[in-house]
């Protein structure tokens, strides 16, 4: 969403608003929150956390993005409330570490400036599973013989690629 604000009809200082989200199709009840958010006129720009949804991670594997913001006064400090289980948001804004939990997960963060203006926004980011191919067996072969048979994989991003190396002869892989 976006808001919008009139410099004629809020004055400076910090305001308590309630905006609500939620995403489109699931319980209304399952909402966030972002109650307060910080205008001061004649420093340029108000204080917004730009950076709304994060790159993908997976699930186990050491990750690093640098979330951003806009307005207010250089330099930044950032906070996040509850961050995904593995990662932490660093003051500089840099969000690490190796993730826990696969899923979609939404944190707030509160970004301050040099100021003390202070404002919330909400990051998203899609933490997958790691990849891993299924487990099976083969049925017997005895030559000559042809067989096609699937081979499935989880976690990852989809699509997947399958490529062999040091396969036999007669034997490949598409």
């Amino acid at each position: 969403g976006v808001w919008s604000r009139s410099s004629a009809a809020v004055g400076a200082g910090t305001h308590t608003v309630r905006f609500v989200f939620w995403n489109e199709g699931t319980d209304p009840s399952d909402r966030g929150y972002v109650d307060r958010v910080s205008w001061f006129p004649g420093e340029g720009e108000p204080l917004a956390v730009q950076t709304r949804t994060l790159p993908h991670a997976i699930e186990g594997i050491p990750y690093s993005q640098t979330i951003s913001g806009t307005g207010g006064t250089l330099p930044y400090r950032w906070e996040a409330l509850v961050a995904p289980a593995g990662l932490s948001l660093s003051s500089n804004g840099t969000v690490s570490g190796s993730p826990a939990d696969s899923g979609s997960s939404r944190f707030a963060v509160v970004l301050s400036d040099s100021n003390g203006n202070e404002t919330f926004g909400i990051v998203e980011i899609d933490i997958h599973g790691r990849l891993r191919i299924e487990d099976r067996s083969f049925s017997a072969l005895q030559a000559p013989a042809s067989v096609s048979e699937p081979l499935s994989a989880t976690g990852g991003v989809e699509p997947y690629s399958w490529t062999g190396e040091d396969l036999p002869p007669g034997l490949s892989l598409s």
